[in-house]
């Protein structure tokens, strides 16, 4: 096989996960109300994020210390998993580390849910049977 040809593959392929992850995370946006187009636009998907989860927009400053952003992440995708009505361990290590399949799996499946924002203090997510 040519070079060039290998390189086009990979290429295509690399663009094709771009694009699958980015129209998951559009309609994981929209399934929480919120504009779609939010996944775009750098910082600001960050705090839309945010508003799905419940968490407090001061911790966004937190993306930029060393070791704190670590737990931020995580918390963040813990977070969008319950939000999600898919809490448990199972779930967060998938989330964690095949995030990128796992979130757009979130947006394009229509057994998933949004139950609100469950890392919002007051918020107590009910699991939604539909």
């Amino acid at each position: 096989m040519d070079e060039s040809v290998f390189w086009f593959i990979l290429i295509m392929l690399y663009l094709g996960i771009i694009a699958i992850s980015i129209a998951g995370q559009w309609l994981l946006f929209e399934k929480a109300r919120k504009p779609g187009w939010a996944c775009l636009i750098p910082v600001y998907n960050i705090v839309v994020w945010f508003q799905i989860i419940g968490k407090p927009l001061w911790q966004l400053a937190l993306l930029i210390v060393p070791f704190a952003n670590i737990y931020v992440l995580i918390t963040m995708i813990t977070g969008l998993c319950k939000s999600f009505g898919k809490p448990g361990i199972g779930n967060y290590l998938l989330a964690i580390f095949f995030g990128l399949f796992y979130i757009p799996y979130l947006g394009f499946s229509s057994e998933v849910h949004y139950v609100g924002p469950a890392e919002d203090k007051d918020f107590q997510a009910q699991p939604v049977f539909q």
